[in-house]
């Protein structure tokens, strides 16, 4: 038998077994509801086309909940979108009236027969429109609701939609230095006056609820170096030693090796550098490999904090910085990149050159020319100090891991009363979110407030396909721990921010 003949009995026998399952349908007499309220759906919705209001208009989405009998764009159209004007496509079953009713500016109501006039221009400007259909026998009417939202704000960008401060966690009175980490699940934040140090730590930042105990750090213990790896955590201290703690900081051993800086841990390694007397500097790790040179653009201090990540285009995760102070003590704009065994610059085009700026991984926003919104995770270069020693404010992003990055639009900047500082820790957290919900905790933050959300939020807030609406969700927000001001001070504070499109309910 060739191929050929068994592709035919292979059609054959799947025809047959069609035959024998539609035959059995039918003996079923399978129930299918002819209810006369399909008489009265609407089947489509859609705006037409023009491109003096919006290009590609036309593709502009909208949901259709039956069960409320709401029609509406989850997704709301740009901000200053006109909206008074507007043309509507709908599939229709065969209904004998269909009636748009838009509420008049004096209070008298227009009244619009889509069945004879389905291009008059539709006022969606003063909320929304209601739709009456009455189905062809006449014994079914139902009344629609459809909604055009046009966004309120700038959501695409990263506005700062809710800020707050609240006070370093600590038992000291002048805590002189600070260094936050993430270590197990938990946040653990320590301060130091010189004399005594602190410890304090939360699963929940937002909650402002902190276990704060005494701790002994390591002598000449250079703070800004802490560093957490998969199960311990890393100091420098007098000499270059290179101390470790198995229990969250409450007892510190010397490992025996020297580390003038830490990059960062990776995995169960801490990776750093060492100079030896000459004044060179050479990569090393704890456990030790083998010694590398530091190339020359390399930084060997003032870097970001390190981020880890894995990718399909890698085999080992990488671990990158950003910015940072050379051997010559001249400032690095670079992002540099270690994949478990060789060190490399991975930047195109980097930031300008600066120390101790943070480095957040989050999100923004980009809109397709079909109003399809896309999110996009995103690197955040947020502070740091430059060349003329000052604090910058500035916030630049990448899209590509650090490889291009760009200044942010005005609305991605700092909110004004936020603090320039550099060598901030930044931490993301989410939050629980709910319906008409805000946030921020009253437990020792100060609200700076957040921007009146879209007037639409509650209107949307319960429609949806699906069977259980979304009522809560989670929303990732950016802390900000302590930094250093200009002046060379403690910045005393956590700054709390989050974009303005996260504190949105999420589509369904």
């Amino acid at each position: 038998m060739n191929r050929k003949t068994s592709l035919y009995l292979l059609v054959a026998a799947f025809m047959s077994f069609a035959f024998v399952s539609c035959n059995e349908d039918d003996d079923e007499k399978m129930d299918y509801d002819t209810s006369e309220e399909y008489a009265v759906a609407i089947n489509s919705f859609n705006l037409r086309a023009n491109d003096s209001v919006l290009v590609n208009l036309d593709s502009v989405f909208f949901s259709i909940d039956l069960d409320r009998a709401e029609v509406f764009n989850a997704d709301s159209l740009p901000l200053g979108t006109k909206v008074n004007r507007l043309q509507v496509e709908m599939g229709l079953s065969a209904v004998k009236k269909a009636e748009i009713t838009m509420p008049g500016s004096t209070g008298a109501d227009t009244i619009v027969n889509y069945l004879t006039n389905s291009t008059d221009s539709i006022d969606f400007s003063r909320g929304f429109v209601k739709l009456r259909l009455v189905s062809h026998n006449e014994e079914v009417e139902r009344q629609y609701t459809i909604k055009v939202n046009v966004h309120k704000m700038k959501p695409d960008s990263l506005s700062w939609g809710e800020s707050a401060l609240a006070a370093l966690p600590s038992n000291l009175s002048a805590p002189t230095a600070q260094k936050t980490v993430e270590l197990n699940g938990e946040v653990l934040c320590f301060t130091s006056d010189g004399t005594s140090a602190n410890r304090a730590t939360t699963q929940n930042i937002a909650a402002n609820a902190w276990q704060v105990s005494a701790v002994t750090l390591p002598s000449g213990v250079k703070l800004e170096t802490l560093t957490a790896t998969e199960s311990a955590l890393y100091v420098v201290g007098a000499g270059d030693a290179l101390y470790k703690s198995g229990d969250a900081g409450s007892t510190w051993s010397d490992t025996g090796v020297k580390m003038h800086y830490i990059y960062g841990g990776y995995g169960d390694v801490v990776v750093g550098n060492r100079q030896n007397a000459a004044g060179d500097f050479a990569h090393v790790t704890y456990p030790a490999t083998t010694d590398v040179a530091v190339d020359a653009d390399c930084p060997v201090e003032g870097t970001s904090d390190a981020l880890v990540y894995t990718s399909k285009w890698s085999d080992s995760p990488m671990m990158v910085v950003l910015g940072g102070v050379k051997a010559d003590g001249s400032l690095c704009g670079d992002a540099w990149a270690y994949d478990g065994s060789e060190w490399a610059k991975s930047t195109i085009n980097g930031i300008p050159p600066m120390e101790g700026v943070a480095v957040v991984p989050y999100f923004t926003f980009k809109t397709a020319s079909n109003w399809v919104v896309t999110e996009h995770t995103t690197l955040l270069a947020i502070g740091g100090k430059n060349e003329d020693g000052a604090c910058s404010r500035q916030v630049y992003t990448s899209v590509d891991r650090g490889v291009h990055w760009v200044k942010a639009g005005v609305l991605m900047q700092l909110p004004e009363n936020i603090t320039a500082v550099c060598y901030a820790q930044p931490v993301v957290m989410s939050t629980e979110m709910s319906i008409g919900s805000q946030a921020v905790a009253a437990r020792g933050w100060c609200d700076f407030g957040m921007p009146q959300l879209p007037s639409w939020f509650k209107v949307v807030s319960g429609a949806s396909r699906a069977t259980a609406p979304i009522e809560d969700w989670e929303c990732p927000y950016i802390y900000m721990f302590g930094g250093v001001k200009s002046d060379g001070s403690l910045n005393n504070a956590i700054w709390r921010g989050v974009i303005n499109r996260l504190t949105f309910k999420p589509l369904q």
